[in-house]
C-alpha cells in the first residue's frame, strides 16, 4: 500500500457521482482503508443507499482524500504518456490535501480519454484493482441483475448529458440534441446494433430523441418510486457499462465511470 494512514472521501453539497466515485476509486488504488462520509444534505450524497456498509465511515482519525481525477503516480509517469486535455494541471496534483501531493505526477494525465490502448498496463491494472474492491449495496446488485439480461450483446448505450440534472445548477457547458442524434445515426449506420439503451440526466429532454429512436429497439431504466436519485444514477451507470458501444459527453466524469466499469472494453463515441 502506498498510503498507510486511513482516508475518507468527502461528499460536497453539489457533488455528482462521477467526482465522488473517481476519488474513491483513486484512493482504493492506494490503500484498502478508505471510507466515504455520506452527506445527506446533497441530493446525490447519501452513499449508505448504494454502497456496502464496509465502505461507509466518518472523518474521525482519517485524512481527507478529495479528487475527481484518476491521478498518475510519480513512478508511473515514465510509462504512462501524457493525455492532454483542456483541464490538465501541470503545476500541482488536482487534489485538496497537500499531504499526498508528493505521490502524484504533474506531467502525465489520463482523464477524459476513452481508449484502452492509451492507458499503460500498470495504471490500468491499479485502477481496475480498486474498482474490483467496490462492494455495492444489495438493492443495487438486485436491480442491475434484474435488468442486465435485457441488454443484448450488441447494444448502443447513450448517456445524454444536458447539464440540467436535478442536482446541477448553472453549469455552463454545451448541449445540443442534434449532436447526439447525429452520433446515434452514424453509429447505427456503421455497426450491427441490436438495441439502444437510453439514459438521460434530465428526463424532460427525452422528446428530443423521438424521431431518431422511432422504430428502433429501445430500452430505458425507468426510475421506480422506491429508488433514490443516487441509486438511480448508479444503477444506470452500471447498466450502461454492459453496452458494447457508448455515446457520451467526453468531459463527464459519469461517462468516464461507465467506460471504466466496462473494463475499458467499450467502443466509445465521445462528444464535445
Amino acid at each position: 500500500m502506498l498510503i498507510t494512514c486511513p482516508l475518507f472521501i468527502p461528499v460536497t453539497d453539489v457533488a455528482g457521482i462521477g467526482n465522488t466515485l473517481k476519488g474513491f476509486i483513486s484512493a482504493l488504488s492506494l490503500t484498502n482503508d478508505v471510507c466515504i462520509v455520506p452527506n445527506k444534505n446533497a441530493m446525490l450524497g447519501d452513499y449508505t443507499m448504494v454502497l456496502d456498509a464496509s465502505h461507509i465511515g466518518s472523518k474521525d482519525g482519517r485524512e481527507s482524500f478529495s479528487t475527481c481525477r484518476f491521478l498518475v503516480l510519480k513512478y508511473e509517469e515514465n510509462e504512462q504518456r501524457n493525455l492532454n486535455n483542456e483541464f490538465s494541471n501541470y503545476n500541482t496534483p488536482d487534489m485538496d490535501n497537500r499531504l499526498f501531493w508528493y505521490l502524484f505526477s504533474t506531467r502525465s494525465m489520463i482523464d477524459w480519454y476513452y481508449d484502452r490502448t492509451l492507458i499503460c498496463d500498470h495504471v490500468f491494472n491499479r485502477i481496475m484493482s480498486a474498482i474490483d474492491k467496490i462492494k455495492w449495496g444489495q438493492l443495487i446488485i438486485d436491480e442491475v441483475n434484474k435488468y442486465k439480461d435485457h441488454i443484448p450483446p450488441s447494444t448502443l448505450g447513450v448517456s445524454v448529458r444536458s447539464w440540467t440534472a436535478p442536482h446541477e445548477r448553472n453549469i455552463n457547458r454545451p448541449y445540443s440534441s442534434s449532436v447526439y442524434i447525429d452520433a446515434i445515426r452514424n453509429t447505427l449506420n456503421n455497426n450491427n446494433i441490436e438495441c439502444i439503451f437510453m439514459s438521460y440526466d434530465n428526463t424532460n429532454i427525452k422528446y428530443h430523441f423521438n424521431e431518431v429512436l422511432n422504430g428502433k429497439h429501445v430500452i430505458e431504466y425507468i426510475k421506480p418510486v422506491n429508488i433514490s436519485e443516487l441509486q438511480y444514477a448508479v444503477i444506470k451507470m452500471l447498466l450502461l457499462s454492459k453496452c458494447n458501444y457508448f455515446i457520451c459527453n467526453r468531459i463527464s466524469t459519469y461517462s468516464e465511470l461507465v467506460f471504466w466499469f466496462s473494463r475499458c472494453k467499450q467502443r466509445v463515441v465521445p462528444l464535445y
